[in-house]
C-alpha cells in the first residue's frame, strides 16, 4: 500500500503495542512515522534513505581500499552488499514490511522476537507505523547485517570517516577546552567552593552542548565544533529549558564524603562530544569525587556517530599526534594511564544497540541492570538515550521526569540533552513558553535539558501523568 494511505490517520494505537508489545490504557503511545507533521516521519522518509545512499557510496568509492585491506575477496562482494542495502532503502521508501534478520550474531533472536512482538495477526509492520524507535534502530541494525554476513567485512566501519572528518574540522575548539581543563586541574587543593562548583558547571554545561555535534540529525553531512562552547555557555544557558545543574552539584557534593565512588557515562558521540565528555570525567576525578569511571559505549557502528571502542584509541592517537596543540598529547597521555589503571573502563553491552526503552533492561539485560544498580551517579548523554529513557513515549509534557522513566532507576541519573526528537517531560508551561517564536524548538538541538531523578518513581493512572 503506497504510504499516503498509511499516513496522516489518526493512530489509535495507545491501547496496543505501546511497549513493542506490552499493552497498556495508560500510558502514552510511543512515536511513529505515521503521524505525517512527525519528525519521525521526515526521519523515515528523508534522513534514513540519505544516511543509507551515503553508506553506499562509501563502499562503492571505497572499493579498491576495501580490496586492498579486507582482500579481493571482500571487494568482489561489495556489488551483493550494495545491492542489499538499496534493496533495504527500497523497502523503506515503500512502507513495505520489517523482515527478520538473519545470521549467527547473538542478537538475531532478540531482534526477531521484538519483531514478532510487533506481529498483529500475521502481519509484519510496516516502516511508517511501527514504533519510530524500532525502525531507526532496526535499519541500523540491517546495515550491520549486510556487512557482518559478507565475511570479510564483518567489522568495517562505514562511519569512519564522517567521525574522523568531524574530530579533525574540531581539532582547534578540541585545543581550547584542553587547556581550560589543565588549567582548572593543575592544583585542585586550591580551588574554592566557588571555584569547584563553576568548574562543575562549567564541564557539565561543556559536556551537554557537545550533544549538538550529531552526524545522524544532519544525515551524514559534515558537522564542526569550530569555537569552544566555553566562550558561549553564558549565552547558551539561556536556552537550557530544564537545568537541574545546582541539584547534580548538590549530589556529587555528597559522593565526595564516600570512600569510592563510581559514576557511570551512557555515552553518545564520537568526536568533541566524547572529548568533553572526557573532560568531565577527568574534572571529576580530579576533584577526588569520583574514584572509578565507567563510559558505555557501542559495540558497533550505530547512528553514524556513535562511540565506539575504535573512536576512542582514534582520538587518543590523534591527540598524541597534535604537537602544535601541547594540551592534547599531555591529555592523550594523562588519559591513557586511567584507562591502563582501570580507573577508567570503556564497556559496549549489546543491550546498548537494541531498540528496548530502558524500562525494559531490568527483564531484558539483567545483567547490564545490576551493574548499573553499582554506579553512584549515572548520566545518560544525548536524544537518543534520552527517547529511551522515556520509552520514546508522547509523554505530556509537565509529566514528571522520574515518572516517564516507568520504573527504571537502576541509580541516581541525569540526562544530559539537547533537544532533536518531538518528546519532553518534565517542562512547566511558563518554561515552554520561551520556545513560543521557534516552531522547531524540539527538533533543532539549539534547546536542552539537565534532568536529575534521585529517587525511583512510576505512572499510576493517566490523569495523575
Amino acid at each position: 500500500m503506497p504510504i499516503q494511505h498509511f499516513v496522516g490517520l489518526p493512530v489509535v494505537c495507545c491501547m496496543l503495542l505501546v511497549g513493542m508489545g506490552q499493552a497498556t490504557d495508560e500510558l502514552p503511545d510511543v512515536l511513529r512515522g505515521s503521524y505525517e507533521n512527525s519528525f519521525a516521519y521526515k526521519t523515515i522518509s528523508e534522513r534514513l534513505p540519505v544516511i543509507l545512499t551515503k553508506v553506499i557510496d562509501l563502499l562503492h568509492r571505497e572499493k579498491i581500499n576495501i580490496g586492498e585491506q579486507y582482500g579481493e575477496g571482500a571487494r568482489e562482494k561489495l556489488k551483493g552488499v550494495n545491492g542489499q542495502l538499496s534493496g533495504l532503502k527500497s523497502t523503506m521508501q515503500r512502507n513495505k514490511t520489517l523482515e527478520p534478520l538473519t545470521g549467527a550474531a547473538p542478537d538475531i533472536v532478540l531482534w526477531n522476537r521484538l519483531l514478532d512482538e510487533l506481529t498483529v495477526e500475521g502481519q509484519r509492520p510496516v516502516w511508517f507505523s511501527a514504533p519510530w524507535l524500532f525502525v531507526e534502530c532496526y535499519m541500523y541494525r540491517k546495515i550491520r547485517e549486510v556487512l557482518e554476513n559478507s565475511g570479510e567485512l564483518h567489522d568495517y566501519d562505514y562511519f569512519r570517516q564522517q567521525k574522523m572528518d568531524t574530530l579533525e574540522a574540531s581539532l582547534s575548539a578540541i585545543s581550547l577546552l584542553g587547556e581550560h581543563l589543565l588549567e582548572t586541574v593543575s592544583d585542585p587543593a586550591a580551588l574554592t567552593p566557588d571555584q569547584v562548583q563553576r568548574a562543575v558547571s562549567d564541564f557539565l554545561g561543556m559536556s551537554l552542548w557537545a550533544n549538538k555535534n550529531d552526524l545522524s540529525i544532519t544525515s551524514g553531512e559534515h558537522v564542526s565544533q569550530e569555537m569552544s562552547p566555553l566562550l558561549q555557555l553564558v549565552e547558551l544557558n539561556r536556552f537550557v529549558l530544564i537545568n537541574d545543574s545546582a541539584r547534580v552539584f548538590e549530589q556529587l557534593q555528597l559522593l565526595r564524603s564516600r570512600e569510592h565512588v563510581r559514576i557511570d557515562i551512557v555515552m553518545d558521540n564520537a568526536g568533541f562530544e566524547l572529548f568533553s565528555d572526557l573532560c568531565l570525567a577527568d574534572l571529576l576525578v580530579s576533584l577526588n569525587i569520583a574514584q572509578s569511571m565507567i563510559f558505555h559505549i557501542k559495540a558497533i557502528p550505530w547512528y553514524v556517530s556513535d562511540t565506539t571502542q575504535a573512536d576512542v584509541q582514534r582520538m587518543l592517537q590523534r591527540m598524541l599526534a597534535a604537537d602544535d596543540k601541547a594540551a592534547l598529547p599531555r591529555l592523550a597521555k594523562r588519559w591513557q594511564d586511567y584507562i591502563d589503571s582501570g580507573l577508567w573502563r570503556f564497556e559496549a553491552d549489546p543491550f546498548w544497540t537494541t531498540p528496548l526503552p530502558f524500562s525494559r533492561m531490568a527483564s531484558e539485560a539483567s545483567g547490564l541492570y545490576t551493574h548499573l544498580q553499582a554506579a553512584d551517579l549515572i548520566i545518560f548523554k544525548g536524544d537518543l538515550n534520552y527517547r529511551k529513557l522515556l520509552g520514546d513515549r508522547n509523554w505530556p509534557h509537565a509529566t514528571r521526569f522520574c515518572v516517564s522513566l516507568e520504573g527504571f532507576h537502576p541509580a541516581p541519573l541525569v540526562a544530559l540533552r539537547t533537544l532533536k526528537a518531538d518528546l519532553v517531560s518534565g517542562l512547566t508551561a511558563e518554561r515552554e513558553a520561551l520556545t513560543a517564536d521557534d516552531p522547531r524548538w524540539m527538533i533543532s538541538g539549539e534547546w536542552a535539558l539537565v534532568q536529575l531523578c534521585e529517587c525511583a518513581d512510576t505512572p499510576r493512572r493517566a490523569d495523575e501523568l
